[in-house]
């Protein structure tokens, strides 16, 4: 039973790498703006969440 869970453990971690090497490098895959403040002055919209329980 241990040997099993190792041996279905190693393709899930080996699997989960690439989500971790999607990063900014050298193939740069966009522009890094997550996580920065936008821009006021380039806003169209206004979204007001309905406030109800």
């Amino acid at each position: 039973m241990k040997s099993r869970n190792i041996l279905l453990s190693l393709p899930c971690a080996l699997l989960s790498l690439s989500a971790m090497a999607a990063g900014s490098h050298a193939g740069d895959h966009g522009d890094g703006a997550i996580g920065k403040p936008g821009v006021s002055s380039k806003v169209t919209r206004t979204v007001i969440p309905p406030a109800s329980e």
